[in-house]
């Protein structure tokens, strides 16, 4: 059976003069695109969690659902449910709807957590409207807004470490706060969900409230500052 996802959050059209986000300090640069693509990412800690990453990019059609960021800076990292299944059920479901996707997808699964790499970091995937240029966005594969943080805990733990380690990455590499942005929201760019964009940036005609009010944001923080405050070095 086919997963369900959620209706895309897909820019159409001309894209909506960004609201901006007042950084905590400059606007960040945009990075040189690598050889590699999204799939890689400059080490910054010491201490890395266990996974499987696939690269789907530049392999399958889910990369392909995306578009060039226009040159518009990277200053925000969304959080997203689902809100159904995960791997190769969701990703082939956003392929034959050909108008949705994510940079990465993170499995808790039965084999070992399982990081998909589907849209090149560098370009823009179709998660948040009017936010998909400035955005970089990571999906939890079986997931939903609805889950109390006892069931994120259970359903998701290891994702949820795994995805704070993506975040700070991906921080490094575009020059993005290393902040996570909960609720209640601050204007500030960092790492957040899709409610932010929903609640923070109307003009880019979001209505998601994923990650939902019972992700366990005091965990997801601390594991981020775990991984800010290690000593930098290989992966």
């Amino acid at each position: 059976m086919s997963a369900r996802v959620k209706a895309p959050e897909k820019a159409t059209g001309r894209k909506a003069a960004p609201k901006k986000a007042a950084p905590e300090k400059d606007a960040p640069k945009k990075a040189r695109p690598t050889s590699s693509g999204g799939a890689k990412r400059a080490a910054v800690v010491s201490t890395k969690p266990q996974f499987t990453e696939i690269n789907l990019i530049g392999t399958r059609p889910i990369s392909d659902n995306s578009e060039s960021r226009e040159g518009t800076p990277v200053d925000l990292f969304l959080l997203h449910t689902t809100e159904a299944g995960g791997g190769e059920n969701l990703i082939s479901y956003m392929e034959m709807m050909a108008d949705r996707s994510y940079h990465y997808v993170v499995d808790d699964d039965a084999h070992g957590n399982t990081v998909y790499d589907l849209v090149d970091t560098d370009l823009a995937a179709w998660s948040a409207k009017g936010a998909n240029h400035r955005s970089i966005n990571l999906a939890f594969g079986y997931s939903t807004a609805a889950w109390t943080g006892e069931q994120w805990i259970a359903n998701a733990r290891n994702a949820i470490r795994i995805a704070a380690w993506l975040a700070v990455q991906d921080c490094r590499k575009y020059g993005i706060p290393v902040v996570v942005n909960s609720p209640p929201y601050r204007e500030t760019a960092g790492i957040s969900d899709h409610n932010f964009a929903t609640q923070m940036l109307p003009e880019t005609g979001n209505t998601h409230t994923d990650v939902g009010p019972g992700f366990p944001w005091d965990l997801f923080a601390a594991d981020v500052a775990s991984f800010t405050t290690t000593s930098k070095g290989a992966t």
